[in-house]
């Protein structure tokens, strides 16, 4: 690790050749990493950040973002191409634990100018009623980190980009014109996962206008 961890902190050349090297050498790098272990992948972020690193934290952190960058838009992109996967609950909390849960309060100040790869994401999801749970699953004890009162705080946001709006306004009609979802013999159920807010009712049960005051 010390070895890939030492040619992202080098520049050589003059200011410009210096810095495209380093991108050049960062991109090599981080294409390494994506088929490295869990284990030695937190070696590489414990380098980041060890105190002999301090000056050169910035060079880091620029390539490490790019790559949560990709890696949200290539996770889209799988729920995009494979609706029928059936994903466990526990491959559904690694989603949240690792992109959504430390994203989701900053929609409203990173995605006004344009669309986040997290609002992408949450876009995908509105258009498949098969994850719509996912619109509603709850951190425990964080209500500030509900997904779509984030969404829909963007609109009162300053400066907000016409782009943004239409994602946010696609995902809203998206929710109210989506058709349930209908599970034929043979396809996938609908998804199981932990704190979905959303609650069944009994079978046969229904909502009176007198009901709300008794």
């Amino acid at each position: 690790m010390r070895v890939l961890f030492g040619p992202m902190r080098s520049k050589t050349g003059s200011k410009f050749q210096g810095q495209s090297g380093a991108v050049q050498r960062s991109s090599i790098v981080l294409r390494f990493l994506a088929g490295c272990q869990s284990e030695e992948l937190g070696m590489f972020i414990d380098l980041c950040w060890s105190p002999s690193a301090t000056t050169d934290r910035a060079g880091c952190i620029a390539p490490l973002k790019n790559l949560r960058r990709l890696g949200v838009l290539r996770i889209q992109d799988f729920f995009d191409g494979f609706d029928s996967y059936s994903f466990t609950p526990d491959e559904l909390d690694a989603v949240f634990q690792a992109i959504v849960w430390p994203q989701v309060c900053r929609l409203p100040t990173e995605s006004p100018y344009s669309p986040t790869p997290l609002l992408k994401l949450i876009h995908v999801w509105s258009k498949n009623a098969r994850y719509f749970p996912l619109l509603a699953k709850q951190q425990t004890g964080h209500p500030e980190c509900d997904v779509l009162l984030n969404v829909f705080a963007l609109l009162s946001a300053k400066n907000v980009s016409t782009q943004t709006v239409a994602m946010v306004m696609d995902i809203t009609e998206s929710l109210v014109t989506t058709k349930d979802l209908l599970v034929s013999e043979g396809e996938e159920a609908e998804l199981s996962f932990n704190g979905s807010v959303f609650s069944q009712p009994p079978e046969g049960a229904y909502i009176s206008s007198g009901s709300a005051g008794s």
